[in-house]
């Protein structure tokens, strides 16, 4: 792979989902990805068509045409943070070090059995969003539900996923050493 002679470790940032109340608006996910590179040696890439410039960011998403190809991916890097979606079942499958991030649906009931999967809810137990798997279709409500969730989303903190990724990344090494 052609990023691998960059010499950093790869990681897949996945913000959208088939739900828009489980995924990143594209502005706090370039927001997300600055952060990133800042505070980690990762380089950045995403299957998401995502418009974001810098050195340390590619968009693999010309790749990432089937759900076969997707995969694929995700099978090769070296790390993931994503939303609410497929992305950290497949990582799970590959074993990849991996934060999940919620915001309806309680990560208990998603990825409790996944090792190497760190997963964050960001909703409350009693708040509007919680327990729902998809959006409103009254256009009305979906704007609201949006205004809601962009609340919900200030409550990230990268450095904070950054710990837990790298939590993830450490219970991966050490079964490697036990294996």
């Amino acid at each position: 792979c052609a990023i691998r002679t960059r010499g950093r470790p790869i990681l897949l940032f996945h913000h959208k989902s088939t739900a828009p109340i489980r995924e990143l608006e594209d502005c706090r996910a370039r927001q997300m990805i600055g952060e990133i590179i800042k505070n980690s040696d990762y380089f950045v890439i995403s299957a998401c068509g995502l418009d974001y410039q810098n050195s340390r960011f590619l968009d693999v998403s010309a790749h990432s045409l089937s759900l076969d190809e997707f995969a694929a991916i995700i099978s090769q890097v070296d790390a993931v943070i994503t939303v609410d979606t497929c992305a950290y079942h497949f990582a799970d499958a590959f074993s990849v070090p991996t934060v999940a991030l919620f915001s309806s649906i309680d990560p208990e009931l998603r990825s409790k059995y996944y090792p190497y999967v760190k997963s964050v809810m960001y909703e409350v137990k009693d708040g509007k969003l919680f327990g729902k798997h998809k959006a409103s279709t009254d256009p009305d409500d979906l704007e609201k539900e949006l205004e809601y969730l962009s609340g919900i989303w200030d409550k990230i903190d990268v450095k904070d996923i950054l710990s837990k990724l790298e939590e993830a990344t450490q219970l991966k090494l050490e079964a490697n050493v036990r294996a």
